[in-house]
């Protein structure tokens, strides 16, 4: 068995011990028909020939710098609604607040069918602001601890080359609290796993570098749909948010007026 297969049934069997659910587990022929497809797929479309490789492998770069642009923009984007749902709790929760409590001193002066009607409005337009910021945020948190399904795919996702993850022995050991032993074991690691990325990447063919590069262009890519989608999710959020909210001053200004005719 070569090294690669050995790896992707060792990330497999990781996989499937990390899932709980039966589904999941069962659908270890399908992960590995997908495997092999991926394998076929770059044996077959891989060029022999290095200079074409290194054209390509040229072009990947330019590719992943592009998504890596891209996906900073979508970072600002996403980040955006998150500080401006915190500047509207940051507004509206106090007035909301002072306005409830205020309400026992305010009802004794509100004798008009209109001055119930803004009233109402107000509270009601705040009240709507405040769900749809802490939505938001709500959404914004659970967004950041999504975890991609594909992270221990480290022969096609973190790859040696672009990922602490698919260069170091053991990944799992960075951690901010170490005893003496263990800041001495990862000393000895740090250098080892130095040693074999340079070893790794100063010996890597043209079909080489081509291939993992398409992988991290491919990574990219679809990071990128993901951060556009999450950006998408807050953007339709604050988009109903405000029509609601536009909605309410409109009918609050409309009813006013008419009960301000009426009496």
């Amino acid at each position: 068995m070569t090294d690669s297969k050995r790896e992707q049934r060792v990330r497999l069997a990781d996989i499937l011990t990390d899932e709980s659910g039966l589904e999941v587990r069962e659908s270890a022929g399908q992960i590995e028909e997908a495997f092999s497809h991926l394998e076929e797929a770059y044996k077959s479309a891989l060029p022999n020939d290095e200079e074409q490789a290194g054209a390509s492998a040229s072009e990947a770069e330019r590719l992943i710098e592009y998504f890596d642009r891209l996906s900073e923009a979508q970072k600002n984007r996403h980040m955006a609604y998150a500080r401006l749902s915190v500047e509207v709790v940051a507004i509206t929760l106090p007035l909301l607040a002072s306005a409830i409590a205020g309400l026992s001193t305010v009802i004794p002066f509100v004798r008009e069918a209109y001055q119930i009607a803004a009233v109402v409005g107000v509270l009601s337009v705040l009240f709507v602001l405040l769900a749809g910021s802490v939505s938001c945020l709500w959404v914004h948190n659970r967004q950041n601890s999504f975890r991609y399904p594909f992270l221990k795919l480290s022969t096609y996702s973190n790859t040696w080359k672009w990922f602490y993850y698919g260069a170091l022995t053991e990944p799992r050991g960075l951690r901010s609290a170490l005893c003496g032993m263990q800041r001495v074991e990862r000393i000895v690691h740090f250098l080892e796993d130095q040693a074999r990325y340079v070893r790794k990447f100063a010996g890597q063919s043209e079909t080489e570098r081509l291939k993992v590069n398409l992988q991290q262009l491919f990574l990219v890519l679809v990071v990128n749909g993901y951060q556009n989608r999450f950006t998408l999710e807050l953007a339709r959020i604050w988009r109903v948010s405000t029509s609601i909210v536009a909605a309410l001053i409109v009918a609050t200004l409309v009813v006013g007026g008419l009960l301000s005719v009426l009496s």
